[in-house]
């Protein structure tokens, strides 16, 4: 049995990891904080959660073993930092700070601690994930050549959207380093690599101020580079796109349904695989470790290296240059 405290409720995402831990019966949520009061009585009422006024209230109670963070992204450092030195294990919404050097340290100190920090990449749950790397690492696409991964919403023109969002000073930015780290950390999976470049352009279309329309190019060594697009000024909501070629087939995701399909250059038609199960969703993935031992090394590796190419594409950004970059972890 986990009792597990809720800190901020800032993310959009909170309510999805406390109603999918209020589903489970080996998870008792003890208290819920935000520095925003209000906002916290607002978000747990509806669910018969306790409010609590302190941080240090959850980070004392020796019967909490687990800290779900859900603040502003500016305060993930401190937070976590808190919630590790006072021996929690911890379950963090992306990204873990804003600097590599941050995130290095954060690793480190659950790693010298005993504990297991873990960072939410939620598209690795989705069942078109391992379908299409599955049909690359087949080897029917031939050698890969490019990649297009696009995800977008219109949160920032359509309003419903949390201003927080659109503040640089609270999420470090706008479309890339939100919605966009999806792309980043999907197309290093499916290159099979860490990229050697990263070269980012953005656009403002709401007028908030922050990246709301991004392209990114990613790279690689072996001559494949990965175009991230990202927007949260597009309809539909929930959009994603993905496709990649290589020297002998094509393989993309129908934004209809998710179903992937398999088209080689030997062929007319496009063939629709058999899909295959969803990965667990990184709360399930985030307990397991703590009930089971299991392996978070992927995770732990891949929140430095994500935090490193975010860095790294809003260095781009504001030099107007490509910017190299070295894998962070080797």
């Amino acid at each position: 049995m986990h009792r597990m405290g809720v800190v901020g409720v800032w993310h959009v995402h909170a309510a999805d990891y406390v109603d999918e831990a209020m589903r489970r019966d080996d998870v008792t949520i003890v208290g819920v904080w935000d520095r925003d009061h209000e906002a916290a009585l607002a978000f747990a009422q509806p669910r018969g959660l306790p409010v609590v006024p302190e941080l240090e209230i959850l980070l004392g109670d020796p019967s909490i073993d687990v800290i779900v963070v859900d603040t502003a992204t500016c305060d993930h450092v401190e937070v976590v930092t808190r919630a590790l030195e006072a021996g929690k294990n911890v379950f963090c919404e992306k990204v873990l700070a804003f600097r590599p050097d941050e995130a290095a340290e954060l690793e480190a100190l659950a790693l010298r601690r005993g504990l297991t920090l873990a960072v939410s990449f939620q598209r690795m749950a989705e069942a078109w994930v391992p379908t299409l790397d599955a049909v690359v690492k087949s080897g029917v696409l031939g050698r890969i050549t490019s990649s297009r991964i696009r995800y977008q919403h219109a949160g920032a023109i359509d309003g419903w959207l949390p201003d927080g969002f659109l503040s640089p000073e609270e999420a470090g930015g706008g479309a890339v380093i939100d919605l966009g780290v999806h792309g980043f950390y999907l197309s290093q999976l499916f290159h099979g690599a860490y990229p050697t470049t990263v070269t980012c352009r953005v656009s403002d279309i709401s007028g908030h101020g922050i990246d709301d329309n991004s392209a990114v190019i990613l790279d690689y060594a072996d001559g494949s580079w990965s175009v991230l697009e990202t927007s949260l000024v597009s309809a539909p909501d929930n959009a994603r796109w993905c496709e990649i070629h290589g020297t002998r087939g094509v393989v993309v995701i129908d934004p209809r349904d998710e179903t992937v399909y398999v088209r080689r250059s030997d062929a007319q038609v496009w063939v629709a695989q058999e899909m295959l199960p969803a990965s667990p969703t990184p709360l399930q993935h985030f307990l397991a470790v703590l009930d089971e031992g299991g392996d978070n090394s992927w995770n732990r590796f891949q929140s430095i290296r994500l935090v490193s190419l975010v860095a790294a594409a809003y260095e781009s950004v504001a030099g107007g240059v490509a910017v190299g970059v070295s894998d962070p972890v080797g």
